[in-house]
């Protein structure tokens, strides 16, 4: 009996399952910035605005195993040369060479574009993706549109590629990796959840809500899926935008609420701090630090990077410096129905005993560009299809303000009655079972038991019809 449903839950399992890619991430940078260095803000400043996080993926036939970043700047999915970095251990990898691939096609020749001095060709050949988060299910996808770095006087075909990139950009267009898996029917949907694990490590979903491919997690449920409006950016950023109705925080007499008139932020996944405005940059040295300054405690170090200037705080790891005082960021968004709060313990990173501040001061930088600190503490969804930013609010679940603000989500619909049908259709096999056990005990001879062995023998076969329907 309990095998029966055991395969019976199998059945009904893969008729409700979800089109998604997972994409295990892990951090690229040193763990500790080394004593020995003087400019330590100069480390930190590379590590963080530069903020790297790379996958894994296998490309070709036989297939090499490559470390892949993360980049949200890019569309593209391409193949790089040269080291990375020296922290990444590429003793493990395989490299890849084109023309040892069984699979791989040059189709630069079949394409029509005009790029002054492109650096890359265009090519196929076979990835394996990840379907979960342990990676122990894999996805092959031929025919993938793949662009090569070009080596000058070698024949790229014949050079071997070290490692590659992902592109992770929100900005809509067209011959995308992400696009790319949509059209080859991988993916219904281009909805992105990014899911931090742990410090360093995460997972990006692609293709599906999590309510769908994570319906047992309590955390997330339709019926608290709030929803907002990502805002159209002009200019060069391939960010999301968004538009709060509150972005404060309170004096530590929590007496005063500060709020600020530029409440617009933009989400960057490839930032590992937060980049603030002069108006905060400003208040919040007023509020907290330069009585720390004045005490030799904290100092601002202004870091140049690409002719631009960076205001980096930190401060040493002393007992008079307070940091449980330093007052929370607040940022409200109507829509979602939710207050963020980021505190001193995601906006502080210590290493070897100084603190260094996550909010660092952008001279040329209009809007808060959130980064790291916002994603590890907070899950968000994005739809691309629909323009739209997520997110699942848990205090909904106490309260009765969840009429009026469930989302629609396309293409969830069918899913919800195929998941309404295999619970019945549970139901109904264990009660049928039980039935069968009950009148297997009253079989008084060996032609009636034969009977009704037949009957079992029906209803099995009726099953399983009625199991083909459902699967059509």
């Amino acid at each position: 009996m309990f095998l029966f449903l055991f395969y019976s839950k199998i059945i009904f399992t893969e008729i409700i399952s979800c089109k998604i890619i997972a994409l295990p991430f892990q951090e690229l940078i040193p763990i500790n910035i080394p004593e020995k260095d003087i400019n330590k803000t100069s480390l930190f400043l590379n590590n963080y605005l530069e903020y790297k996080t790379f996958t894994e993926i296998s490309i070709g036939t036989p297939p090499k195993k490559l470390p892949f970043l993360i980049n949200s700047n890019i569309k593209a999915f391409r193949l790089r040369k040269g080291e990375l970095f020296s922290t990444l251990n590429f003793s493990k990898y395989a490299n890849y060479i084109p023309s040892q691939s069984s699979s791989f096609k040059n189709i630069s020749n079949t394409l029509d574009f005009n790029f002054y001095n492109y650096k890359y060709s265009f090519v196929n050949d076979t990835i394996l993706l990840c379907l979960n988060k342990e990676c122990n299910k894999e996805i092959k996808i031929n025919n993938t549109n793949i662009q090569l770095e070009i080596i000058h006087n070698i024949n790229e075909n014949n050079y071997e590629y070290i490692y590659g990139e992902f592109g992770f950009s929100t900005s809509k267009s067209n011959g995308c990796i992400l696009n790319d898996l949509k059209n080859k029917e991988i993916i219904d949907s281009i909805i992105i959840s990014i899911e931090y694990t742990s410090d360093k490590e995460g997972v990006i979903y692609i293709g599906e809500y999590p309510h769908i491919y994570n319906n047992n997690n309590y955390k997330f449920s339709e019926n608290i899926l709030m929803t907002a409006y990502n805002i159209p950016v002009q200019g060069n950023t391939n960010q999301l935008k968004l538009k709060l109705n509150r972005l404060y925080f309170i004096d530590k007499d929590n007496n005063e609420y500060i709020d600020f008139n530029n409440n617009i932020i933009l989400f960057n996944f490839g930032l590992g701090i937060i980049l603030c405005t002069k108006e905060y940059y400003d208040k919040i040295l007023e509020i907290f630090f330069n009585k720390y300054i004045n005490l030799n405690i904290c100092k601002i170090n202004i870091e140049i990077k690409e002719r631009n200037e960076y205001y980096i705080i930190s401060c040493e790891k002393k007992e008079e410096f307070k940091i449980e005082e330093f007052p929370s960021l607040f940022l409200f968004k109507q829509e979602l129905k939710y207050t963020f709060e980021l505190n001193y313990k995601d906006l502080f990173q210590e290493i070897n005993k100084i603190y260094y501040f996550s909010i660092v001061y952008f001279p040329f930088s209009n809007y808060f560009e959130i980064g790291k600190p916002f994603f590890k503490k907070y899950q968000i969804t994005y739809n691309e299809d629909s323009n739209t930013i997520h997110y699942y609010n848990e205090l909904l679940k106490y309260g009765n303000k969840q009429s009026n603000n469930t989302v629609n989500v396309n293409n969830n619909n069918n899913k919800s009655i195929l998941y309404i049908i295999s619970i019945v259709g549970e139901i109904f096999i264990i009660f049928g079972i039980i039935i069968l056990v009950i009148m297997s005990k009253f079989c008084k001879s060996d032609h009636l038991c034969h009977k009704k062995k037949l009957r079992i023998n029906r209803i099995y076969e009726e099953f399983e019809y009625n199991s083909s329907i459902i699967d059509n």
